[in-house]
């Protein structure tokens, strides 16, 4: 059975870009959420930092991640924020399943 894998991501945008990376983000979340194996894909935004941006994904395989990476639109994502992106922090993490 596949172990679902979840991705905390950390986006921080080039000052004056802010607007720029968040319209990209926000158009990434439907397409992603349509896609097999998504659980989750879940957008934040830093209460502190307006060019500091979360994305919580929860997938029910790594290869479901692996497909979702090599998408025509997560491709255009990246290809439409490349330069503008000043930071990029991408955490792959597996559930540690306790009985507490």
């Amino acid at each position: 059975m596949a172990k679902q894998i979840s991705v905390v991501a950390t986006i921080i945008a080039e000052e004056g870009l802010e607007e720029k990376i968040y319209q990209e983000l926000h158009r990434l979340v439907p397409l992603t959420r349509k896609e097999e194996g998504c659980i989750d894909y879940i957008l934040h935004r830093s209460n502190d930092d307006c060019g500091v941006f979360i994305m919580y994904e929860n997938w029910k395989s790594k290869e479901d991640l692996n497909r979702h990476n090599q998408s025509s639109h997560f491709k255009a994502f990246a290809s439409n924020t490349q330069g503008i992106i000043k930071e990029l922090k991408v955490h792959e993490l597996t559930m540690i399943k306790t009985n507490v």
